[in-house]
């Protein structure tokens, strides 16, 4: 029993370290995407736009565009001997500011809030929903498990975070 539980316990910081890699990648990405994105769109309409990610829904707000050519459909990603899909979307708006939704499900291995922990440094609710939120590089991640899921949004702007997590 020992032994599984320190096995699982390395895997488990595998898959902080490939997180934190992935949330790495996003932060450049979005710094990228932000400054060659189309800035020729004005909606006007002030009320955000409801999205389902894996059956999870989130609330974007209003100017932002979704960003198709990074956004990820059941990329298959490895930590140790446990395999998890990404899905994810992107979105920016005319000021530059950017959101990164992505959920890892992990198939057999629910997330956990030791797991969470790893992920991001402070605990944090937002809007009613329980997770742990870190900064870097200009950046704000919100990371919280829903379904067995774990959920990071990361944005550019932490206090968008009160209207694209949705409880």
């Amino acid at each position: 029993m020992m032994y599984y539980f320190h096995n699982y316990q390395v895997k488990m910081q595998k898959n902080k370290i490939m997180i934190l890699a992935i949330l790495t990648i996003f932060t450049v990405v979005l710094a990228g995407s932000a400054s060659a994105f189309d800035l020729g769109f004005l909606s006007g309409d002030d009320e955000p736009t409801e999205v389902t990610i894996e059956g999870i829904k989130f609330n974007i707000p209003s100017g932002f565009q979704e960003d198709k050519v990074n956004s990820i459909e059941n990329e298959t990603a490895h930590s140790g001997t446990i395999t998890y899909t990404m899905n994810g979307k992107t979105y920016e708006n005319a000021k530059g500011e950017a959101i990164a939704i992505v959920i890892a499900d992990y198939g057999d291995y629910n997330v956990t809030d030791e797991i969470l922990s790893q992920v991001a440094d402070d605990k944090k609710t937002v809007n009613g929903v329980d997770g742990y939120v870190t900064v870097d590089n200009n950046c704000t991640v919100f990371a919280y498990e829903e379904n067995g899921d774990l959920v990071t949004v990361t944005t550019t702007d932490d206090s968008l975070l009160e209207t694209i997590v949705v409880a």
